[in-house]
C-alpha cells in the first residue's frame, strides 16, 4: 500500500468517526441546561438532586 493510499484511508476513517460521534448543538444545550438545573437543586437542599453537591466557600482569593 502506498503512503498516499494509507493517508487517504486514515482520513476517511477519521471523517467517518467524526460523523458518527457528532452531537447536535441543541442536544448539547439541553444536556447543559439539565445539568445546571440538577446542580442547583443539589445545592439547595440535601437529597434535592441526583447530583450530589458539596457547598464550599472561598474566604480569600490567591494573589
Amino acid at each position: 500500500m502506498a503512503a498516499a493510499e494509507a493517508v487517504a484511508m486514515a482520513e476517511q476513517v477519521v471523517a467517518d468517526l467524526r460523523e458518527k460521534c457528532e452531537t447536535p448543538p441543541e442536544l448539547l444545550r439541553e444536556v447543559a441546561s439539565a445539568m445546571a438545573h440538577e446542580m442547583g437543586a443539589g445545592l439547595e437542599k440535601d437529597g434535592g438532586s441526583r447530583v450530589n453537591m458539596l457547598l464550599s466557600y472561598v474566604d480569600k482569593l490567591p494573589t
